[in-house]
């Protein structure tokens, strides 16, 4: 199996094979890490190759509000983009969709 099937048995699809929602994806409630959003691209664009989208993507977001996650136990801290703005920004990169911003 490849890297790119493994990463879709994590998503929810519909009948058109379009990703239903972000809801349910990641290991944090407030967001998704930035390996997460770049898996999220990758079976998005159905490639594993997604630098120069990811960079795309950065630029669309620009400066945008996130969450933090920080482990009470170890201090471990990451940040968190929520996954509403995730989906949004992705909808303008592959579909053109204009968005708003915060």
């Amino acid at each position: 199996m490849s890297k790119l099937e493994k990463l879709k048995q994590k998503f929810y699809f519909d009948e058109k094979g379009q990703i239903l929602e972000l809801g349910y994806y990641g290991d944090y409630k407030m967001g998704l890490t930035e390996d997460e959003i770049k898996d999220y691209l990758r079976v998005r664009a159905n490639t594993v190759r997604i630098e120069t989208l990811y960079k795309k993507f950065c630029k669309i977001a620009g400066n945008n509000t996130m969450g933090i996650y920080k482990c009470p136990c170890c201090n471990f801290e990451t940040s968190l983009m929520y996954r509403h703005d995730v989906q949004r920004f992705a909808d303008k990169l592959f579909l053109g969709k204009e968005t708003y911003f915060d």
